[in-house]
């Protein structure tokens, strides 16, 4: 683990903590872990702190121009 000059967010030490509960139950959370990367990192580009219903909403928004299907 490398040392950064700055603090993790609490919502990303929380995530953090999850996954790696998860892991320790036996479960593989790499799909989850996917998503919550994505959300962290539309945080991160964003500078929001922490999770709200407005910032939530936003990160919906950002995902209007995929569809549903694969074809």
């Amino acid at each position: 683990m490398s040392i950064s000059s700055h603090r993790e967010s609490p919502l990303k030490t929380l995530i953090r903590r999850y996954l790696k509960l998860k892991v320790a139950l036996g479960r593989r959370p790499e799909g989850i872990k996917y998503v919550l990367s994505r959300l962290t990192r539309f945080l991160d580009a964003h500078q929001i702190v922490d999770l709200d219903l407005i910032s939530f909403s936003a990160w919906c928004t950002s995902f209007q121009h995929l569809r549903a299907n694969t074809r």
